[in-house]
């Protein structure tokens, strides 16, 4: 079993095994356990850069903490305990300096800025929402190492439908404003960075922008994000920076 908050990286695991990854501050805790005590040695690889390593346990052997984690557990003989390592890092946590959401057809020219909600539907003129996301990175210290943007939120469309794919676009346009885009005033969408498949269950929704935010970082220091549904018309809910809680959020970790 392998437990993780919000990422989307890759883990994996020699054999049978209890794993627990939690991001705690500027430090990455990994826990492993071998319940069914069978094995001597669990081999674990963790696909995420870190700065260093704080602590283990003794029966912890790590062998690459850069670019990847890389962890051999000595499981054997201790009778299904969890032994952990403790590695360095840091990371930023960005609310939007900015979002907001745009609609067509004869609302072309309405503004959502105050919204506690950004909107994301697809279909004919007159239904179709994309929202917009603005960070601003001048408060990152470092390299960037790798960016994860994100937002929670479900679909609530009352046609139906259990699930629906948004895809995230870069923007390069950053003159935009909260309280002044519309349909009619939005910026090009730039590249697909990704996409979420998302349920009727509210819950956080994740995807990697980390290429994009490393060419921001390089320039304007301003990352521009939008999301929308080029191939679905399901009315996705998520959470704006106006809400009350679990605002959208761009985590950049740094070097």
């Amino acid at each position: 079993m392998v437990s993780r908050a919000r990422t989307t990286r890759t883990v994996s695991v020699s054999g049978p095994a209890a794993v627990v990854i939690r991001h705690r501050n500027d430090e990455l805790v990994i826990g492993v356990a071998d319940p069914s005590r069978t094995q001597e040695t669990v081999t674990v690889e963790y696909e995420h850069y870190t700065d260093g390593i704080v602590s283990t346990d003794s029966a912890v052997g790590v062998t690459q903490f850069q670019l990847g984690v890389t962890m051999e557990v000595a499981v054997g003989g201790t009778r299904g305990a969890t032994h952990s390592a403790t590695f360095d890092a840091p990371v930023t946590e960005l609310s939007p300096r900015g979002d907001t959401f745009v609609r067509d057809g004869s609302y072309s020219g309405d503004n959502y800025g105050s919204w506690s909600s950004l909107v994301v539907k697809g279909g004919p003129t007159g239904y179709s929402r994309e929202s917009y996301l603005a960070f601003d990175l001048a408060s990152v210290a470092g390299e960037v190492r790798e960016a994860v943007l994100d937002v929670y939120g479900a679909v609530t469309d009352d046609n139906g439908g259990a699930s629906v794919d948004c895809t995230v676009a870069a923007v390069d346009d950053d003159s935009w404003t909260e309280d002044g885009l519309t349909w009619d005033t939005k910026p090009e969408l730039g590249s697909s960075l990704g996409s979420l498949t998302v349920t009727r269950t509210p819950q956080w929704w994740t995807v990697d922008v980390t290429e994009f935010v490393q060419s921001e970082a390089g320039g304007d220091s301003v990352v521009s994000l939008a999301v929308q549904q080029p191939q679905s018309s399901l009315y996705t809910d998520f959470n704006s920076r106006d809400a009350d809680e679990k605002v959208p959020t761009l985590r950049v970790q740094t070097s």
